[in-house]
């Protein structure tokens, strides 16, 4: 499931999946805009949160998963919560 995940979002956004965790700090976006890198990384740990909470869903709760694109849409839904509570902790202009 996590590789069929990060073979989704590699095709999606041309952004190839972190080989271990030292090269998502390291190399791993070595030539991306730095204005880019601390997007790239909030979405790697949405995706990294997502597929942890469906693996303790099979593993713990016998859930079955039937595609990735539940893991996907987990990750979106904590993008989208992520981004909803950065709006609220800036002060209004």
């Amino acid at each position: 499931m996590a590789r069929l995940t990060w073979t989704t979002v590699h095709l999606s956004f041309n952004i190839s999946p972190p080989n271990n965790m030292a090269n998502i700090f390291g190399a791993w976006l070595q030539g991306v805009d730095k204005t880019l890198r601390p997007l790239i990384l909030v979405g790697a740990a949405a995706v990294f949160w997502s597929i942890w909470l469906c693996h303790n869903d099979i593993v713990f709760d016998k859930k079955k998963m039937h595609s990735c694109m539940q893991v996907l849409l987990l990750c979106t839904n904590w993008l989208r919560l992520w981004a909803f509570l950065q709006k609220k902790l800036r002060p209004a202009k």
